[in-house]
């Protein structure tokens, strides 16, 4: 789950840094949370209405990642899809005993 998007930014900062070709899949299961990390807002979920001034990450950034709705342990994917790296912080929450 990529919540809000904040790591999918910090990551492609970092490759765009390094010279990397890359391209990022981010999800969600929140409609709510795709629409806001498609917008670039650096928010960590905080309300907008109490920010003095909202960070964006450029548009250059946002070009690397596609954002979308989808269940990480029901994702739609095409068996020739290949993933280098597979990055799920947070996820074991998600989980049942």
């Amino acid at each position: 789950p990529c919540s809000h998007g904040e790591e999918a930014f910090t990551i492609a900062a970092y490759f765009l840094k390094l010279g990397v070709d890359f391209g990022i899949s981010a999800f969600d299961i929140q409609p709510a949370l795709i629409a806001e990390a498609q917008t670039g807002r650096l928010s960590f979920g905080y309300p907008s209405e109490h920010l003095a001034q909202a960070g964006r990450v450029s548009e250059r950034v946002l070009a690397h990642i596609d954002f979308a709705v989808g269940d990480a342990f029901a994702l739609p994917l095409p068996p020739t899809e290949r993933f280098d790296v597979v990055l799920c912080r947070n996820f074991v929450g998600y989980f049942e005993p």
